[in-house]
């Protein structure tokens, strides 16, 4: 499972039933939704990577987070 092995989930495998059940959000996870939570910094960073065909997601939480960094900038001055 491409998430558990990027270390967002983890899950335990259920070999009867051929699925897997997420037991867990990771600290990556929670960091990747905690990014992704305002969807004001969400929609801006998505028009930044759209013109792209594929993005990985560490590469559209680091432009979500420097959406972020911008966002907070601005309303605190600094």
């Amino acid at each position: 499972m491409k998430l558990s092995e990027a270390g967002y989930i983890d899950f335990i495998e259920i070999p009867v039933k051929d699925w897997v059940e997420i037991t867990d959000i990771t600290f990556g996870g929670h960091e990747f939704l905690n990014t992704m939570r305002d969807e004001r910094i969400f929609k801006k960073a998505n028009g930044k990577i759209s013109a792209l065909a594929s993005v990985p997601l560490a590469i559209f939480q680091d432009v979500a987070t420097q959406t972020m960094i911008s966002f907070i900038e601005e309303k605190i001055s600094l």
